[in-house]
């Protein structure tokens, strides 16, 4: 995982429609907010053709430079799907619990709680979870403020994910023992076998290019005008650029064998 930059211009649909869905969601709350708890609460309806919608998405792909928010596995051939940091319709505190109501109904449509993610991800791991080391202290409402809670899950668009989780090789880590970084490696499934084998060849292109690179240096060629050295210095420094799939990865290998 790394930072993604979400700092741009925000899509027009979620400044109007986005918001006025929000309102509208809000008012309902208000005028009775006893019926969205209990066992067989009232359930709001979302609308995906504004929180999905072709411009959010593409900003989106922008942002993550084309890459899974989690992953950063690339978007090809497949249809990334807009995660909800903060789950919208209901919430679990842990796999085995039962879903708790409302979820962040009013984060629905907004731009900071939206990201893209690899289909699995969403459907088979992170679904509706997203564990608190505070839970006493989760928002229920829009009248709570999310600021007070401490998420066990990373925040890719909030925070860098490389203070708390690292690889080794090819296998993420969590890093300095961070709880925040061993949860969301496990909640996501960061080491499911499709993922490993993926990062794995991307693993196999760095170590040929080092042991090309070592071999040169063996032999006192350390000519940056080489073409073939120049060649695997330019693809090592491309491996490492934020818009490189497993771009962390990648940081982490090359800066461990001296090649950074």
């Amino acid at each position: 995982m790394i930072k993604i930059n979400k700092d741009v211009e925000v899509p027009d649909i979620l400044t109007n429609q986005g918001v006025s869905l929000r309102r509208k969601m809000e008012t309902k709350y208000d005028e009775n907010p006893d019926g969205y708890t209990g066992s067989n609460p009232e359930k709001f309806s979302y609308r995906p053709n504004i929180y999905g919608h072709a411009s959010v998405k593409e900003k989106l792909k922008e942002c993550q430079h084309n890459k899974c928010c989690y992953t950063e596995a690339r978007f090809e051939g497949d249809f990334p799907h807009v995660e909800h940091f903060r789950p919208k319709g209901g919430v679990n505190k842990e796999l085995t619990k039962e879903l708790l109501y409302p979820g962040y109904y009013w984060l629905a449509y907004e731009w900071d709680n939206l990201f893209l993610s690899k289909s699995r991800i969403n459907v088979s791991h992170k679904r509706n979870l997203f564990p608190l080391d505070n839970e006493s202290k989760r928002a229920r409402n829009h009248h709570q403020d999310i600021a007070n809670e401490v998420p066990l899950l990373i925040d890719p668009g909030r925070e860098d994910p490389r203070e708390h989780i690292r690889f080794h090789n090819d296998e993420p880590i969590a890093c300095k023992g961070s709880t925040r970084g061993d949860v969301t490696i496990k909640v996501l499934n960061l080491r499911h076998p499709d993922l490993a084998y993926a990062r794995q060849q991307k693993i196999i292109e760095l170590i040929l290019m080092k042991d090309a690179l070592e071999v040169f240096l063996s032999k006192g060629i350390n000519d940056n005008n080489n073409k073939v050295i120049k060649d695997i210095y330019e693809a090592m420094s491309k491996a490492v650029l934020s818009e490189a799939e497993f771009s962390s990865m990648a940081i982490d290998y090359l800066s461990k064998n001296n090649m950074l």
